[in-house]
C-alpha cells in the first residue's frame, strides 16, 4: 500500500474525528497549502485537517504515528520563510485557525492562556477590552499570523524593541508530542490536578522546557495552547518622529535610544523607497531626509511620558536629527498590522 492509499484509508476515520467540514483532499485546497507568504513552493499534501481542541489533535497525532504519515501544523501561513509549507509527499497538514478560544486571562498573575490558532489582532482586541495588552503584540501580518505560528517561526514585530520577540513573552505551552502525549511547560508542568494548576513562570527551578519547543517551526510537538504575559493599558501614549540626513547619524540615535529602554517601539526607515511610499509629505519640510526614526512611548502616567520623550529629543539632536512631527508612528501604532496586509485570506 502506497502512502497515498494509507492517507485515503484512514480518510474516513478523520472525518469522524474533525467532521466532513474539516477534512478535505479536494485539489484546489491542496495546492493553496503548498503555498505560504514566501517566494518558495512545496509538496501538495494529501490532506488537510482543521482541528477545534487539543483531544482532537491527539487522536490525529496517535492516528499518524501508528501509519507512519509525516504532519504538518500551520497556522496562518502569513510567514515568508517557507516554513509553513510541506517539504514531504503524501502529509497531513494540520490547520490551526479553528483554535482560536481565549481560555483564560488570570488577572492576579498577569497572564492569557489561548488556543494557539488565534491571531494576534484577535488577541489584542480581546484584552484591550479587558483594560490589558501584550508585550509582544505579534508580527507585521498579525491579521493573518497565529500565536503559535510565531512562536514556532521565533518572529518579532510590534513591541519587540521594549519586550523581545515572540518567544521572550511565553509563560508557558501545551504541546502534543509526536506519541499523542500531551505536555504543559513551565511552572504548569504538574496537571494531575486542578488544584496544581499554577501557569505563572516560565523559568523554575527545572529545566527549561518551553524554550526546547520554541523556535522548532513544529518539528518538536504541535502547540495547542499557549500562556502568555500581559499588562495593563497605558495611560499615555506618546508618538515622535525624528529625520536625519546621515542614516550612521540615525542609527546611532536608535541604539542609544534603545539601549536606555526609553520606548515602547522604535521604526526606522532608512531608504527612500520607503519614505516615499509611507511618509513622503516629510520630504517636503525635510530637503535632505533620508532616513526616519518614529518612537511610541507608553507609561502609566503622562508626566513620564513627556521625560522620556524629551529625552528621545535631546538624543535625536545630538546625533544630528530634528523632530519633524508624528505622522509615522502614529501610523504605525495605531494602524498596526494594516501596513503590511497578509495575502491570505
Amino acid at each position: 500500500m502506497t502512502e497515498l492509499e494509507l492517507v485515503d484509508k484512514i480518510k474516513s476515520t478523520l472525518i469522524q474525528i474533525f467532521g466532513e467540514e474539516n477534512v478535505s483532499s479536494d485539489p484546489f485546497i491542496l495546492v493553496s497549502y503548498s503555498e505560504d507568504a514566501s517566494p518558495f513552493e512545496g509538496n501538495n499534501p494529501a490532506l488537510v485537517v482543521r482541528p477545534d481542541n487539543t483531544e482532537q489533535i491527539v487522536r490525529l497525532v496517535k492516528l499518524a504515528s501508528e501509519n507512519e504519515i509525516p504532519l504538518v501544523p500551520v497556522g496562518g501561513r502569513s510567514s515568508i520563510n517557507g516554513s509553513t509549507i510541506p517539504r514531504v509527499d503524501n502529509a497531513i497538514m494540520i490547520d490551526m485557525t479553528r483554535m482560536t478560544r481565549i481560555l483564560e486571562l488570570n488577572e492576579d498573575i498577569q497572564t492569557v492562556t489561548v488556543q494557539s490558532g488565534i491571531t494576534w489582532s484577535r488577541l489584542i482586541h480581546a484584552l484591550k477590552e479587558k483594560g490589558y495588552k501584550l508585550g509582544f503584540r505579534g508580527p507585521y501580518g498579525g491579521n493573518a499570523g497565529t500565536v503559535g505560528g510565531s512562536l514556532s517561526a521565533n518572529s518579532i514585530g510590534c513591541g519587540a524593541s521594549a519586550h523581545g520577540g515572540a518567544c521572550d513573552n511565553v509563560v508557558g505551552i501545551e504541546v502534543v508530542l509526536s506519541n499523542g502525549e500531551v505536555i504543559k511547560t513551565g511552572s504548569n508542568w504538574k496537571n494531575s490536578s486542578p488544584k496544581m494548576k499554577q501557569n505563572f513562570a516560565r523559568y523554575c527551578t527545572f529545566n527549561d522546557l518551553t524554550g526546547l519547543f520554541l523556535g522548532d517551526h513544529g518539528t518538536l510537538g504541535i502547540k495547542s495552547a499557549v500562556t502568555l504575559k500581559v499588562f495593563p493599558l497605558p495611560k499615555a501614549i506618546i508618538y515622535a518622529d525624528f529625520g536625519f540626513s546621515n542614516i550612521d547619524q540615525a542609527t546611532r540615535a536608535f541604539q542609544e535610544i534603545q539601549r536606555l529602554h526609553l520606548v515602547e517601539e522604535t521604526v526606522m526607515l532608512g531608504d527612500t523607497n520607503s519614505i516615499e511610499l509611507l511618509a513622503s509629505s516629510y520630504l517636503t519640510t525635510f530637503k535632505k531626509l533620508e532616513c526616519i526614526l518614529a518612537v511610541i512611548i507608553e507609561e502609566v502616567d503622562e508626566r513620564i511620558a513627556k521625560v522620556k520623550k524629551e529625552h528621545c529629543e535631546k538624543i535625536a539632536r545630538k546625533h544630528g536629527g530634528k523632530s519633524i512631527g508624528t505622522f509615522l508612528s502614529k501610523a504605525h501604532w495605531l494602524n498596526m498590522f494594516n501596513l503590511v496586509q497578509s495575502i491570505i485570506v
